[in-house]
């Protein structure tokens, strides 16, 4: 039951989530009291656990299905898996551990038959994880595996620093110290490493991501050297949509009557679709001038947006203090969201575009010429 009170929300439950929670809190606690008491005293005077099973997988059922039906189509189609899982799992779980208070032989059965049948939770579960992509394994276990590492070096070495110490330092005063003094030292110098073993790890475990957002990192870096805007669109639309295997990339330009699409691969848009200037996305835009998940957006605000092209990221793309346009980046291929690193990337992809579209229309101004610095000639005068 909180496992469907929290999936696939990222805040805490409020309202009537807050309220069921409080109420899975409040059986469980009382149940577990009943039973402590009652071992501690050698005899059970009511047992509460049939009770207490029926109205807990009742609660989670009635999550589920509530959670299903307030959930948007591309997500309900994702978490159909889970949600099945759930409630196949506590399900089964009630007849196991005794649903039905019965000497029956139905009861028996049905009891014996789910201790086998409960299994099917855990394998329902790993398949709407792997396949249906409830989460993004390469970026839980890419965490995990950097967080591992760092765990094991700082254990690791404080454990070695505390073994010299008192193997070499018989003083207490001195050896405290020193665990103090290399324990801060090991602090400072981890907060810069973590970067490094996350770089080690991603291209170690993760080559093909690693590589992708390595490639657009150093596209950016080229991008103030670009002589036209279609190179400079090529590389915000193009790349990430090959690099980073994402379902769709579209760039929106300011236009007389507001946006319209520039570039756009992997999604069939109308040349003709434009989104006006007092649409919410320019409007956060220009109030926050930094990046939004599509997702944050109210279902009126996403209206006008491509329903078949099913964006997730948006970045602006600031000339000064004008939004002069905006990129809009889809789910990967296989229905995974952008990690943050991937995010931080294209968000720098987006602020060196700026600087190219800047310095193209001042060559275009300039007559369609770069001067270099070198060839300037200086007058002896």
């Amino acid at each position: 039951a909180l496992f469907a009170l929290a999936v696939p929300e990222n805040v805490a439950p409020r309202g009537w989530r807050r309220a069921t929670f409080y109420a899975v809190a409040t059986i469980t606690v009382v149940t577990a009291g009943i039973l402590t008491i009652a071992i501690l005293r050698g005899t059970l005077l009511y047992d509460p656990g049939p009770f207490a099973t029926t109205l807990l997988t009742a609660i989670t059922i009635l999550i589920v299905i509530a959670r299903l039906a307030t959930m948007e189509r591309s997500d309900r189609a994702r978490f159909g898996w889970a949600a099945f899982a759930i409630i196949f799992g506590v399900v089964s779980n009630a007849f196991r551990t005794g649903f039905i208070q019965s000497d029956s032989a139905i009861a028996n059965i049905l009891s014996f038959y789910s201790s086998f049948l409960s299994v099917v939770m855990p394998i329902a579960l790993m398949y709407a994880i792997l396949r249906r992509h409830v989460i993004d394994v390469r970026f839980v276990i890419s965490k995990g595996v950097v967080y591992a590492a760092i765990t094991t070096l700082v254990v690791g070495l404080i454990g070695v620093v505390d073994w010299a110490t008192s193997a070499y330092l018989h003083e207490a005063r001195a050896a405290l110290a020193l665990d103090a003094i290399v324990t801060i030292v090991l602090g400072l110098v981890l907060h810069r490493a973590y970067r490094f073993v996350e770089r080690a790890v991603d291209a170690v475990l993760f080559r093909e991501k690693h590589s992708g957002e390595a490639y657009l990192h150093r596209l950016a870096r080229t991008l103030p050297f670009a002589e036209s805007e279609e190179t400079v669109d090529r590389a915000v639309v193009c790349a990430p949509y090959e690099k980073l295997a994402l379902a769709g990339v579209a760039l929106f330009r300011a236009c007389t009557q507001g946006f319209a699409p520039a570039c756009v691969e992997g999604w069939r848009l109308s040349g003709h679709m434009q989104l006006r200037r007092d649409h919410a996305l320019p409007r956060f835009f220009m109030a926050e001038r930094a990046p939004i998940s599509v997702a944050d957006l109210h279902a009126e605000m996403r209206a006008e947006l491509p329903e078949s092209a099913g964006p997730a990221f948006a970045v602006p793309i600031f000339q000064r203090n004008d939004l002069t346009g905006f990129v809009l980046y889809g789910l990967h291929r296989d229905g995974t969201r952008l990690d943050p690193d991937e995010e931080r990337v294209l968000e720098r992809l987006c602020e060196s575009a700026a600087q190219a579209y800047t310095g193209v229309e001042l060559d275009e101004y300039r007559g369609g010429t770069r001067v270099s610095p070198l060839a300037v000639e200086i007058s002896p005068s």
